[in-house]
Order: structure tokens, then sequence, then C-alpha cells
């Protein structure tokens, strides 16, 4: 009889291990490949040795944003920056992104749920080199406005970032264009950082007398735009960071010219 109840005790046993609560909470793991539809299974493992078949092996530690992560996410964001400068936003597709990559649809939407979250991700990318400058400006006006002739002088090399910037700038005057409230804070914070600096060197005593400080700022950041686009039409004969320089000495005086020229060699 005691031989006969053995294995009715097993099967008991293991029906408490498969309803444990912590193979309940482990018995699916979601992982990244989920992004490319793959579920991975975990099965108990049930003992028998002095634990009589009760043991079930814990799920192992989630993991934080892995480099693998980190790098398909910016593999995701190149390939989106590159559809909305040849297409231009209203054209792109994420499905289109992601034939672009060889991936299913899905697995760019495990990053970006939306196209309008992708080009957030790809605006504040192209922001990345300008963003501690503007932080850090008043710091020292004169070597700010050398940051921003040396920074337009190596973009020469990437022609690609004035072909988005633009296409997007020109998209977004649109009132439901998701960019639009970007390129306005955009703006916005270039115009208050540039007058605070022309300010700052009014101040000491490095601009003309006689410069209109807002006037100065408007035709600054119009001639930055208006060069980008003269320059992809005619790369070999515009050169954007120069002609920026030629501004900046136009609005310093002897002083601040002669330290500006300092800066820039």
């Amino acid at each position: 009889m005691a031989r006969a109840a053995l294995p009715a005790l097993r099967i008991v046993r293991l029906v408490r291990a498969v309803f444990n609560p912590a193979f309940v909470a482990s018995s699916v793991r979601v992982t990244e490949d989920e992004a490319t539809s793959k579920v991975v299974p975990i099965r108990p493992t049930v003992g028998n040795g002095a634990d009589h078949g009760n043991s079930v092996r814990a799920p192992a530690a989630r993991r934080g944003p892995s480099a693998k992560t980190a790098a398909r996410k910016l593999e995701i964001i190149a390939a989106a920056a590159d559809a909305f400068r040849e297409s231009g936003y209203e054209s792109a597709s994420i499905r289109g992104i992601a034939r672009r990559l060889e991936m299913p649809h899905s697995a760019v939407t495990f990053y970006f749920k939306t196209k309008g979250e992708l080009l957030t991700a790809v605006l504040e990318q192209q922001q990345e080199a300008l963003r501690p400058a503007l932080d850090h400006a008043l710091e020292s006006p004169l070597q700010f406005l050398a940051f921003i002739v040396r920074l337009f002088e190596r973009r020469e090399d990437t022609p690609e970032r004035a072909e988005l910037f633009l296409m997007l700038a020109a998209e977004a005057w649109s009132a439901d264009h998701p960019a639009r409230g970007y390129m306005q804070r955009h703006y916005a914070r270039l115009r208050g950082v540039i007058t605070d600096v022309f300010q700052t060197l009014a101040d000491d005593g490095l601009l003309l007398a006689d410069v209109d400080i807002a006037e100065s700022v408007r035709f600054g950041i119009a001639l930055t735009d208006g060069l980008q686009l003269q320059w992809l039409y005619a790369p070999t004969e515009i050169h954007v960071g120069s002609d920026l320089a030629s501004f900046f000495l136009h609005v310093l005086n002897a002083k601040g010219r002669s330290a500006f020229r300092r800066l820039l060699d």
C-alpha cells in the first residue's frame, strides 16, 4: 500500500510546485526579444533530493538597459533621421524605417511607440553638441561665439545634419506638426541666449556702441539658417563658419575683435 501511494504523493508535490507563486511569476520571461515577437518560456526544475521535489529554480534577476539596447536605439534613431531628411516627416513611416534596418515593425515600436516619439529622439540627438554650450554661454561669451564658428566648420563634413534640420524646420510651421513646439522652443532659446551674450559683451566693453542687440540677434540667426541652405547648394563656395565669424567681427569693437581673433587662431 505504501509503495502504491508514493507516486500519488509525488504528483501532489509537483502540482504544488507548479502553482507556487515563484513559478507563476517566472513562468514566462519577456525579454528584449519580444521586439521580434519571441517569447522565452521557463520551466520549473523539480528536484528529487532532500527537498522531495518541491524546489523551483528562481528567475534570473532582470538586468538594466544593456549596451545592446542602447546601440539598437541609436541605430533606429539614425535610420529615422535619414528617412526624415530624405522624405520629410509626413512622408516617412515607421514601417519604412524598419525596412531600412531589415527588422520587424514591432522591433521599432518596442523602443519608440509612435513616429512623433521617434522624431523627438532625433531632434534631441541633433542638439547634443549645442546644448552644453548654450547652458554655459554667459560664462565666456567670446568663447561661445568661437564655439559656434567651430561647430559649423566641423559640420561641413556632415551635410546630412543641415539637410535634416532645414527639412524639419520648413515642415514644422504647420500648427499640427509634432516638431512645431520643439522648433519654437529652439528658436526662442537661441534668441534668449544670444541676446544675453551680446548684452554681456556690451557690458564688458567688447561690442560696438551703436549695435542694436535685438536686431543683430535676429539677423545672426537668420544668417545661420540661410547660409546653411546656400551651403547645401554650393558647398565649395559657401562656408558657414567663416561667414558667421565675419558677422561677429562686424558687431565687436576693436578690443572685442582682437580677443575674438585670438580665440579663432
